[in-house]
C-alpha cells in the first residue's frame, strides 16, 4: 500500500477560499495547503509572490485560483518564476483568473454589480471578478468565502500565456469557461535535458522514431552540450534511412566529445555506406585507437579497409580482432574472404568453416557453398552437400505445402517473365544479360525487372529501357518481396544471383511464382529445390548418358543449343594488338582471373609450364595483386620451385576497359581451375588471345569448355592437369597459329553461336515456354 510520503505533492494556493477542479481532486496527491489567512488553518501561512520556504523542484503539481490578479505588475514575473522554481521538471501548474475579455459584454450593458451566476457561497458579479473582495459584497468565484485581498490586475488569454511563457513554462494551454467568466491556464515546467534524453531513448527502443527525435531535440535545447543525445539522434536518423543526417549528427557529437569510441565507429560505418571509404577508415582507425582491446573496433576497421580493396590492411585488422576474440565468427568469415581473394584458399576455407559452425544467418551461411566451388581439395559430393545443407536448413522450411499453380493455364498466352538481381548495373553480367533483354519478344513475354539495389548508374538505365516493368525492391524484406512478386502475377521468375553476396534465394524458397529458374550470376546448382530449372548447355551439363557424368544438381538443366553464354563486348574495347612474342622474343602467358580462382593445384601446373618453357613469362592481373603482400605470396610459389622472380610479373587491376590493354602483352591466356573464367575468357578471346582451359566435373569448371566449344576451339580444352600443361606448351610452339588466332578471333566470335544474340534469346524463350507448358500440364495437388 502506498504511504502518504510516496504520493506526489500538490501545492494548493489560497486553499481556504477555493475548491480545486474535480480532475485534481480525484487524483492521489499529498496536498500541501497554503493561505495568507491563518484562520483558514493552512499547512503554511503565505503565498505569492514569495514561496521561499519551499525547496526547489519539490512540488509535482501547483493549483492557484485568483492569486495572480492580486499582484501588482512588478510582482507577476516574480510570482510566475517562483511557481516554476518549486515545480519539479515536468511538473504541471494550473492558474485560474477572471477572463476580462469575457466580461466586456456584461460591462458594455452596464451590469457591473448584477449577478452573473451563483456559486455555493452566493452570487458572483462582474465587480467581484474584476476587483476581488473590495469590489462587491458577494463571494469570490470557486465556491469559497468572500476574499480579503483586492485584485490589482487583469488578464486576457494572450497576456496570461505571455506571462507564463516568459517565466519559462512550456506547453501553455488556455481553457476559457464563458459560463463562469474565467479561464484556466495549464503550463508545464520543462523537463531536464536528462529527462528528455531518457524519454527519447525509450521511444527509440520502441521504434517511435519521430518521438525519439523530438525528445533528443528537446534535450539538446535544454543542454546543447549533451553529446549522447546528439549521437543517439544520429542513430535514429540512420534507422530511418537518412544517412546524411545521421553522419551530420554523429559528427556534431564527436565535436563535443571526441573520445567517444562508439561514435567514431558509427561514423565510420555510416561513411562507408555513403560511399566515402577513405573517410570511413579514418574514423574507424580512431575508434580502434580509443578501444584497442575491442575486437569489434578492429573488425569494423577491417571491413572499411576491405571496401577500399586494401587487403593487407584488412587482413591485419581482422587478425587483430581474432587475437582479441578467437571465436569472432564474422571476423573469421571476412578474413576468410580476404585470404581467398589473395589466393590463400586453404586458410580461408578453414576460417569459413569455423564461422559457418557458429553463424545461423542464412545470408552469411550462403557464402560457404559458393566458396567450395573454388576449392580443388574438396570432392564434388562435398560441394553439392554444402548446397543441399543450405536448402535443408534455410530454404526447405519456407516452402509452401503445395507448389503454386498458374491461375491461367493457357500454354501459349503472353507470360510475365521476371528477372531478379542486385547486379542490374555496371557489372560483368551486363555483357550476357543485356543482349538477351534487347532481343526478347515482348508480344510473347512481358519483361519485369526486380532491381534489388539502391544504387544505379548508366547501365541501370539501359536495363530499365529494355524492360516493360521496373520494380526497385531493395527496401523490401524477403516476405514483402515474396508478396509483391505473387501480387504482380509473375509466371516465370529468373534468379540471377544464386549464392553470390546478398542474394534472395529465400524469396525463391517461398515459391512466389509457378515456374522458377536460376541463370548467369551463379553457374552451379543452388541446392534450393524450390527452383525448378537452371539454364545451361550440353557442355556444362552433359546428358546423363554422356562421359563424364553431370555433376549433381537440385534443378533440372535447360540446355540451350547455342550455349550458356550470350556475349556482347563493351563498346569501347581497345583494338587487338600484334602478338607480343614478335617483339619480346618469348611467349608470355597470362591470367586476369580473380585471386580466389588461383588454387594451389592450378599454380602447381603453372610452375610446371614455366619449367617446361624456360624462356616463357607469366603475367598475373587481378584486384589483389596491387599489394606487395599478395605479390610476394604468389611469387614464392614460383621461386620455391626454381622459377626466377623476374619471370613472373604482376599488374594491378584497373577499371574497364583499361585492364583490357593488358592483353596486348599476353600471347596465351591460362584459364583458372576448378572455377573457370566466364567474362574473363570471353574478353581474352575478344582481344585476340587464345585461352587454354581446364575442364573438370563441376559446373563451374566447364565454363571454359562451353565458350571454346562454341568457337570450335575444343582442342584448347584439357581434361587433366597434364593435358592442361601440354596443351599450353603445344600452343606456345605453334606460332603461326597464334598469329592467325590473334588476327581472326574477333571475327570468329562474331560469327559464332556465342554472339548470336537473337538466336540465343529465341532458344531461351522456347525453353521457358516449354517449362511453362509443363507447369500448366502438371496435375493439381
Amino acid at each position: 500500500m502506498t504511504s502518504p510520503e510516496d504520493l506526489p505533492v500538490l501545492l494548493h494556493l489560497a486553499s481556504g477560499t477555493t475548491v480545486m477542479p474535480s480532475g485534481l481532486q480525484q487524483r492521489p496527491f499529498r496536498v500541501l495547503r497554503w493561505d495568507c489567512n491563518p484562520d483558514k488553518r493552512p499547512d503554511h501561512v503565505g503565498g505569492l509572490p514569495n514561496l521561499h520556504p519551499l525547496a526547489d523542484a519539490s512540488i509535482d503539481t501547483l493549483f492557484a485560483s485568483h492569486q495572480l490578479p492580486m499582484l501588482g505588475a512588478s510582482q507577476l514575473q516574480q510570482a510566475a518564476a517562483e511557481c516554476l522554481r518549486v515545480l519539479r521538471p515536468g511538473g504541471l501548474a494550473f492558474f485560474v483568473v477572471p477572463d476580462v475579455q469575457a466580461l466586456a459584454g456584461p460591462l458594455a450593458q452596464g451590469q457591473l454589480h448584477a449577478e452573473l451566476y451563483r456559486n455555493p457561497a452566493g452570487p458572483v458579479t462582474a465587480a467581484a471578478l474584476l476587483w476581488g473582495g473590495g469590489g462587491a459584497a458577494s463571494t469570490q468565484p470557486g465556491g469559497g468565502q468572500p476574499g480579503d485581498a483586492p485584485h490589482r490586475c487583469g488578464f486576457v488569454a494572450s497576456s496570461l500565456q505571455a506571462l507564463l511563457q516568459s517565466a519559462g513554462f512550456e506547453q501553455v494551454a488556455i481553457q476559457r469557461d464563458p459560463s463562469r467568466y474565467e479561464m484556466m491556464a495549464s503550463a508545464k515546467r520543462p523537463a531536464t535535458a536528462a529527462q528528455h534524453f531518457e524519454q527519447g531513448r525509450q521511444a527509440h527502443a520502441a521504434g517511435r522514431w519521430s518521438e525519439a527525435e523530438t525528445r533528443y531535440a528537446q534535450a539538446l535545447q535544454a543542454d546543447p552540450a549533451l553529446w549522447p543525445a546528439r549521437f543517439e539522434w544520429g542513430v535514429a536518423c540512420y534507422a530511418q534511412g537518412r544517412l546524411n543526417d545521421a553522419i551530420q549528427h554523429v559528427q556534431q557529437a564527436l565535436a563535443l566529445e571526441p573520445r567517444f569510441a562508439r561514435a567514431h565507429a558509427a561514423l565510420g560505418s555510416f561513411l562507408g555506406m555513403a560511399g566515402q571509404p577513405a573517410q570511413a577508415v579514418a574514423a574507424l582507425q580512431r575508434a580502434a585507437e580509443l578501444q584497442p582491446t575491442s575486437a569489434e573496433s578492429h573488425y569494423n576497421l577491417g571491413k572499411a579497409w576491405q571496401d577500399l580493396n586494401a587487403l593487407a590492411a584488412a587482413e591485419d585488422a581482422y587478425r587483430q580482432a581474432l587475437r582479441l576474440d578467437a571465436g569472432y565468427a564474422l571476423a573469421q568469415l571476412n578474413l576468410g574472404k580476404v585470404l581467398n581473394e589473395q589466393a590463400q584458399l586453404r586458410e580461408g576455407l578453414a576460417l569459413y568453416r569455423s564461422a559457418a559452425q557458429q553463424l545461423q544467418d542464412p545470408a552469411l551461411r550462403s557464402s560457404l557453398p559458393m566458396l567450395l566451388n573454388f576449392v580443388d581439395e574438396v570432392s564434388d559430393e562435398q560441394v553439392f552437400e554444402a548446397h543441399a545443407d543450405f536448402d535443408r536448413r534455410f530454404a526447405a522450411p519456407l516452402r509452401p505445402a503445395a507448389r503454386p499453380r498458374p491461375a491461367d493455364v493457357r500454354p501459349q498466352r503472353r507470360l510475365r517473365l521476371a528477372y531478379l538481381s542486385r547486379d542490374l548495373r555496371q557489372h560483368s553480367m551486363r555483357y550476357f544479360l543485356l543482349p538477351i533483354l534487347a532481343h526478347h519478344n515482348h508480344q510473347q513475354f512481358e519483361i519485369v525487372a526486380y532491381n534489388d539495389n539502391d544504387q544505379s548508374d548508366a547501365v541501370t538505365q539501359q536495363y530499365r529501357q529494355l524492360c516493360d516493368t521496373w520494380v526497385d525492391c531493395h527496401a523490401l524484406d524477403d516476405d514483402a518481396l515474396t508478396r509483391r512478386i505473387t501480387a504482380d502475377g509473375i509466371d516465370i521468375l529468373v534468379d540471377l544471383a544464386g549464392h553470390t553476396n546478398r542474394n534472395r534465394l529465400l524469396v525463391l524458397a517461398r515459391q512466389p511464382a509457378p515456374v522458377q529458374l536460376t541463370y548467369l550470376g551463379y553457374p552451379a546448382t543452388t541446392g534450393v529445390r524450390a527452383i525448378d530449372y537452371r539454364i545451361s548447355d550440353r557442355w556444362i551439363d552433359p546428358e546423363p548418358s554422356g562421359n563424364p557424368a553431370p555433376a549433381a544438381s537440385a534443378e533440372t538443366p535447360l540446355r540451350l543449343q547455342n550455349g550458356y553464354f550470350c556475349y556482347a563486348p563493351m563498346a569501347d574495347t581497345p583494338p587487338v594488338g600484334p602478338c607480343p612474342f614478335e617483339r619480346n622474343g618469348h611467349i608470355t602467358f597470362g591470367s586476369l582471373n580473380q585471386g580466389s580462382k588461383l588454387t594451389p593445384l592450378l599454380l602447381a601446373q603453372w610452375v610446371q609450364l614455366l619449367q617446361r618453357l624456360p624462356n616463357a613469362r607469366l603475367c598475373v592481373q587481378n584486384a589483389a595483386v596491387h599489394e606487395a603482400r599478395a605479390q610476394d605470396r604468389l611469387r614464392q610459389v614460383f621461386t620455391a620451385q626454381g622459377i626466377a622472380a623476374e619471370r613472373v610479373s604482376f599488374k594491378p587491376f584497373a577499371p574497364a576497359p583499361a585492364y583490357l590493354h593488358t592483353y596486348h602483352g599476353i600471347d596465351i591466356a591460362l584459364d583458372s581451375f576448378p572455377y573457370n573464367g566466364g567474362t574473363t575468357t570471353c574478353e581474352a578471346l575478344w582481344m585476340g588471345v587464345p585461352v587454354v582451359s581446364w575442364c573438370g566435373t563441376r559446373h563451374v569448371s566447364r565454363l571454359g569448355a562451353s565458350v571454346l566449344q562454341a568457337l570450335q576451339l575444343g582442342d584448347l580444352v584439357a581434361h587433366t592437369p597434364q593435358q592442361y600443361v601440354q596443351t599450353a606448351v603445344d600452343l606456345a610452339a605453334a606460332q603461326p597459329r597464334l598469329r592467325n588466332l590473334r588476327a581472326g578471333l574477333r571475327a570468329r566470335m562474331q560469327a559464332s553461336p556465342l554472339m548470336d544474340h537473337a538466336g540465343t534469346s529465341q532458344q531461351l524463350e522456347a525453353a521457358l515456354r516449354q517449362a511453362w507448358q509443363r507447369a500448366c500440364a502438371a496435375p493439381r495437388a
